[in-house]
């Protein structure tokens, strides 16, 4: 990677050469730093809509990764977008001040206003901001007086953390409407964003930040066994030991079944381990529990769960597969669902 940069830095470096080099580097990594970085070189090299994708990608992955954040502000500054210096982040150890991008545009294309909101549209639903931002930015000065576009633009920059330069977009809209209808709440909306702090950004993003911090979850299932439907409702709260282990103790019911020595209280203690899937959200988890269930005898049971979990920053959504190994329901296999709060 050092071999890399100095080439970013030698400005008789092949531009093409280092790009492919970064690229194939990125592709290995999974550190959402690494991504914001890649986007950034591509800014420099003047691929603008390659670095709009990588940087949103980085961004999904690590929202709040201070050098994401320092890639994301250069990025936006290239492209003319007003928000760069509110969101900049920390400036990364291999550079010494950052590099003098070029001014960006994306590619000319939509037809029109209606073309504009669905593309928009799309972008963020994608939780793809930063080009939904540009591609805003870009275009409300072609449609000065569409309030719409404003009020879109003011979104995408909140949802980038840049509360004032989305406050700004807001006062747009609010000077090109003519309804008090709109207006009342649109100040409303103003007066929330300059309201909030700005961000803390830190080195690594939450899905990485998890040692010490406790977590309480909630979900359950609904199974066939038998001739009975069965549910189970489960709650547990622990405390990550390390980044990728957490341990807790289970409490829940499970009721549905027609004889009811099988319903009742459960316990347990539950050791779950989780790994990411490159630079996306999402992670593996495979957890083992130990767990007492209502049943008059074998109501001992131990538990593998596989699954897939979504993380959000502040939690994440957890799918999985509860196979019983032993006790009363000993090859029974149930999916499961729930959230699971940090805190």
């Amino acid at each position: 990677m050092k071999e890399v940069r100095a080439a970013v830095l030698n400005p008789a470096s092949s531009a093409s050469d280092t790009v492919l080099k970064y690229s194939e580097f990125s592709g290995k990594a999974a550190d959402p730093a690494v991504t914001g970085e890649y986007a950034y070189i591509l800014g420099y090299y003047g691929l603008a809509e390659e670095a709009l994708y990588h940087i949103d990608r980085a961004l999904i992955a690590g929202p709040y990764d201070c050098r994401v954040r320092f890639y994301l502000s250069g990025l936006l500054s290239a492209f003319g977008v007003p928000a760069g210096a509110e969101i900049s982040g920390c400036l990364p150890d291999w550079l010494k001040e950052p590099l003098k991008l070029p001014a960006l545009k994306i590619k000319p294309g939509l037809a029109g206003p209606e073309e504009l909101f669905d593309r928009a549209g799309l972008l963020m639903a994608q939780k793809r901001y930063a080009e939904a931002a540009v591609l805003f930015a870009a275009n409300c000065g072609k449609e000065a007086d569409n309030r719409r576009c404003y009020g879109g633009y003011a979104i995408a920059l909140e949802k980038l953390g840049a509360y004032k330069a989305a406050a700004a977009a807001v006062e747009k809209d609010i000077s090109l409407s003519s309804g008090e209808e709109h207006k009342k709440p649109a100040e409303t909306y103003k007066e929330e964003l300059l309201a909030r702090p700005s961000p803390v950004y830190g080195e690594g993003s939450p899905k990485k930040r998890l040692k010490g911090r406790y977590l309480a979850y909630l979900g359950g299932s609904v199974t066939h066994f038998g001739s009975s439907t069965l549910y189970n409702l489960n709650s547990r709260a622990g405390k990550f030991i390390t980044e990728k282990l957490d341990v807790s103790a289970d409490f829940g019911w499970s009721g549905g079944n027609e004889d009811p020595d099988y319903n009742g209280f459960t316990l347990g203690l539950t050791a779950r381990g989780n790994a990411s899937l490159g630079h996306s959200a999402f992670s593996v988890t495979l957890a083992g529990k130990a767990e007492r269930i209502p049943a008059p005898e074998d109501n001992f049971s131990f538990i593998i769960s596989p699954g897939l979990s979504y993380f959000t920053g502040g939690g994440s959504v957890d799918v999985y597969l509860d196979l019983p190994l032993s006790g009363a329901y000993e090859g029974s296999p149930v999916v499961a669902a729930g959230y699971t709060v940090y805190f």
